[in-house]
């Protein structure tokens, strides 16, 4: 730090006083003076000791010390810009391990709902579109439409006059209803024996169970029938049983038998059946 000591007038004067000042130094040396030297010999006897001791000669003004301006000294009242911490943000705690497979259970929910609605839109989609411009556009008509392979389409069960129709399985209440259970027996439940049960034990035109099971296994097992029953006289019936194959398609020569019946007890059976062609 300057502190302009070298510029006061007496301190210029002493330093320009021709006679060595008792407290003034008669040589510059870095090092201590040996013991032995004699440091108050005349100033003109001082000669140059070595680069680093300087003698000064009679009358010559002692060299005026040029200190450099502590400003440009740099580790003098330096000021170091104070270093600046970054400061991030502290990562997320992650979720405990219960939270975490809350979070699964929930997401693998949305998914199976995500997924459920898919295929029901697709469904109704399919449904409404049919793949091609035949598909039914109403999807309540599509719900309502009955199986065209169903007994309400394919053969109803209904008794206008004289004639019957239908193949629901029949009683032992009347003639056209035995004929009913007779076939349904036949057709439905493929059963020699549960067919043949419905015939009185003098029944003509039928034979025995086993004759019946082995004509029953010729058929069809996916086959379908249709009946029409119309009454030509007293417990006499002309019978005409349809043959329906799995594709919906029917036989166009029908089997035409007349069939009589008998009264039993409270019950009515079959008593006799011949076959023609229609």
């Amino acid at each position: 730090m300057s502190t302009g000591w070298q510029n006061d007038p007496s301190v210029q004067t002493w330093l320009h006083t021709a006679e060595p000042h008792p407290d003034q130094a008669t040589e510059w040396n870095d090092e201590p003076a040996p013991a032995e030297q004699d440091i108050t010999a005349p100033i003109e006897d001082v000669e140059p000791l070595d680069d680093n001791h300087y003698g000064y000669a009679a009358h010559e003004e002692p060299p005026v010390v040029e200190f450099e301006d502590v400003e440009d000294d740099p580790y003098v009242e330096t000021v170091y810009p104070t270093p600046t911490v970054a400061r991030s943000t502290p990562p997320s705690t992650p979720p405990a391990r219960g939270q975490r497979r809350w979070l699964l259970i929930v997401g693998a929910s949305v998914g199976v709902i995500v997924v459920a609605v898919l295929v029901i839109v697709f469904s109704i989609k399919a449904v409404v579109g049919g793949g091609g411009g035949d598909g039914i556009t109403d999807p309540v008509a599509a719900m309502d439409t009955p199986d065209p392979f169903s007994d309400a389409v394919e053969c109803p069960s209904t008794t206008e006059g004289s004639t019957t129709t239908g193949r629901d399985p029949g009683d032992l209440t009347s003639g056209p209803n035995v004929i009913k259970a007779f076939n349904y027996a036949y057709f439905h439940w493929r059963s020699g024996p549960a067919a043949r049960a419905l015939a009185s034990s003098t029944v003509e035109g039928i034979g025995s169970a086993v004759d019946l099971q082995s004509s029953i296994d010729t058929l069809n097992p996916q086959a379908r029938y249709c009946l029409s029953i119309t009454e030509t006289d007293a417990n006499t019936y002309r019978t005409e049983v349809t043959l329906i194959l799995p594709d919906g398609t029917r036989d166009p020569d029908p089997d035409v038998q007349n069939i009589t019946t008998t009264q039993i007890g409270e019950r009515t059976y079959i008593a006799s059946v011949t076959r023609n062609k229609k």
